[in-house]
C-alpha cells in the first residue's frame, strides 16, 4: 500500500545500489556501487541516482569510505 502513495527513492538525493558480477574466465567476483540509472546485462533497470558531478563514473568501488569522501568533497568542498 505504501508503494502506491510514496516513491521512497524520491525522498533521497543519493541512492546507490550494489552490483555483483562474476568473471568466469578469472573465476573472480567484482563488487561495485551503481551511481546513476543503469541497465544490467539482463535488461534489469537499476534506479540509482546521485547529484551530477558527485561521481565521475557510473560504477564505483564497493567502498563506503570512498562514498563518504566523495560526499564530503561534493557538499563541503573538502
Amino acid at each position: 500500500m505504501l508503494d502506491d502513495k510514496v516513491n521512497l527513492l524520491s525522498l533521497f538525493t543519493v541512492v546507490l545500489f550494489s552490483l555483483a558480477n562474476f568473471d568466469s574466465k578469472e573465476k573472480k567476483a567484482t563488487f561495485n556501487f551503481v551511481t546513476s540509472k543503469y541497465s544490467d546485462k539482463y535488461g534489469n533497470e537499476i534506479p540509482a541516482k546521485s547529484p551530477i558531478g558527485m561521481f565521475q563514473e557510473q560504477l564505483i568501488p564497493n567502498d563506503l569510505g570512498f562514498v563518504v569522501k566523495k560526499g564530503r568533497e561534493y557538499y563541503h568542498g573538502e
